[in-house]
Formats: structure tokens, C-alpha cells, sequence
């Protein structure tokens, strides 16, 4: 079974129904960051219907039976040596998005994203789009 771990963005144009998720494996393991969590709340909070948004939010979990991964030491340890790198060379990626990396890294799953831009220059990390 491939194992995922699902970006932000794609979990946004999903829930707007603008994207689809396209994964040709049959049940598939998904799992979203810490990081994705908190972003996909902190939309459902600034948005007009805040209960809605939430009750939306955990439907989408439950229904596709998503893991919500936490961090940890080593995460941060690919987090912190992947920006070090990238900073030397004068590539700037926003830092939530290189903790989903990192933790996409940490825990050898291919990310989904329509987030190529940054993705793709991050060492390592399998992407799928």
C-alpha cells in the first residue's frame, strides 16, 4: 500500500471542489502534518461560518481516515539541515511548508501538492501532482 501525506493545498481545492485527489492505488494510507492541521484550522477560524468550516474539516479526516502526524526531534533535525542548505544557496521556502516536507521525509511518504514550486527543490522528497 503507498503511503501519502496530503499538502495544504490540496486538501483546500479538494474541500472547495475545484481539485480532485488523484491517487490510482486502492486504499491508500493518507496522513496530513501537525503543520497542515493547524493551517487548515486557522482558515475555518478566520472564515464567515467557523463551526461549519470545522465540522468540515473533521469530516474530511474521518471520512478519508487520515493520520495526523506529529513532530518530532528528528523532523526537526531534517527540517532545520534542509533550510540551512537551501538558505546557502539563496532558495527561500516558506517554513510551514518545509516542516510538511520534513515530515513527509521523516516518515517516507510521497506528498500530493500542487505546490511544485517549492516542493521540487527540496532534497529527497517524493511529490506527486
Amino acid at each position: 500500500m503507498k503511503k501519502y501525506l496530503l499538502d495544504t493545498d490540496t486538501i483546500i481545492y479538494f474541500l472547495r471542489g475545484k481539485k480532485k485527489i488523484n491517487i490510482k492505488n486502492p486504499n491508500p494510507s493518507l496522513s496530513i502534518s501537525l503543520i497542515t492541521y493547524a493551517e487548515l484550522l486557522y482558515g475555518a477560524y478566520k472564515s464567515t461560518n467557523q463551526k461549519k468550516s470545522i465540522q468540515t474539516i473533521k469530516d474530511f479526516i474521518k471520512t478519508f481516515n487520515i493520520d495526523i502526524l506529529n513532530l518530532n526531534q528528528k523532523i526537526i533535525s531534517i527540517y532545520s539541515k534542509t533550510k540551512a542548505n537551501l538558505d546557502t544557496t539563496g532558495q527561500k521556502i516558506d517554513d510551514f511548508d518545509l516542516f510538511i516536507a520534513s515530515t513527509a521525509i521523516f516518515y517516507k511518504l510521497t506528498i500530493i501538492t500542487n505546490n511544485l514550486r517549492h516542493f521540487s527543490r527540496i532534497p529527497n522528497l517524493q511529490i506527486h501532482h
